[in-house]
């Protein structure tokens, strides 16, 4: 399903100067309107590297699906967006189409900041945090997308210029639920040139037998997805000290639970590290005015696009 709509000519979007920081610059945006607005889900197949398909709520999986968000402008121009998903997002994709794109159809493709604004405020009976906020994300990156386009130039310019030419990254590994495959999934990991390796572990056997494939060839870091208590999370952080993990992420649950996530950082021997169950800047700011994390995560596709991530 697609949104439509017939208008007319140019505008201007004011961002930063490439490699001025702070600088303003205008960008000329051929196509002036929106005439076009699109979600389009991909069903990419999961390669799972030698080790069982991974299971989501109990079912083995093959398939990743990935939801993107296509605006066209009345000059052809074309931005892409994703919003996260997650298994088989048809219904994300059916809220996106009924609820989001309707609102941005006609509208200039240069108020990148006001449309966010105006999706917020309209839609915030639906949750600040959740499907919702993942669809105003993508329509965000994708006005972003076009602004870039326009300009001829990489994104990161209109956003003041890179600060580093090389930056590093991480493997982030399934939850195996058993030794061998999780010692297999790091080696492999660290064969293909990873120095850091992510875990989705929530046992010790398991976290331990991947610090031990890692060995000296890598750092490994634990994202546990919100499981525990307050206080199993304490016994956990007590137990996993031995293994000099880089850091913990979201070890509680309810992830919103700021005030206990902040006794486990106080409490406990490991860097804390959340975010990606965050849905704007007010949220980090809670979690950092509490005391809860050492590390920020936000995720562009979750908390409202580039315009809410540059200001996070």
């Amino acid at each position: 399903m697609s949104v439509s709509v017939a208008t007319t000519a140019p505008s201007t979007i004011s961002t930063m100067a490439a490699g001025e920081p702070g600088a303003l610059r205008s960008v000329a945006l051929p196509g002036q309107r929106i005439v076009r607005a699109e979600a389009i889900l991909i069903s990419v197949p999961f390669e799972s590297g030698g080790v069982p398909p991974w299971s989501f709520g109990g079912a083995p999986r093959t398939q990743f699906d990935t939801l993107f968000v296509r605006l066209e402008t009345d000059a052809g121009m074309v931005g892409w967006g994703e919003a996260f998903s997650r298994g088989e997002d048809r219904g994300l994709k059916m809220l996106i189409e009924t609820r989001v794109l309707p609102l941005i159809v006609g509208r200039r493709a240069c108020e990148i900041a006001k449309i966010k604004f105006d999706l917020e405020f309209q839609l915030q009976n639906f949750g600040r945090v959740g499907p919702i906020m993942y669809g105003i994300s993508a329509v965000d990156v994708a006005l972003w997308d076009l602004a870039a386009k326009s300009a001829g130039l990489p994104l990161v310019d209109l956003l003041g210029g890179p600060f580093a030419d090389r930056i590093g990254v991480y493997a982030s590994l399934m939850r195996y639920g058993n030794c061998p495959d999780v010692e297999k999934a790091t080696r492999r990991a660290v064969d293909l040139g990873y120095r850091h390796v992510k875990l989705h572990e929530v046992t010790v056997p398991e976290i331990r037998a991947a610090v031990e494939a890692a060995g000296t060839d890598a750092v490994v870091m634990l994202d546990t997805n919100c499981p525990w208590s307050v206080t199993e999370a304490l016994r956990y952080d007590r137990e996993l000290a031995p293994l000099d993990l880089l850091w913990l992420e979201e070890p509680i649950w309810p992830p919103e639970d700021f005030r206990g996530l902040a006794i486990v950082r106080a409490t406990g021997r490991h860097r804390i590290a959340a975010g990606e169950n965050a849905g704007s800047l007010h949220d980090f700011v809670a979690m950092i005015d509490a005391g809860a994390i050492d590390i920020a995560q936000p995720d562009v596709a979750k908390t409202g696009g580039v315009t809410e991530l540059m200001k996070i």
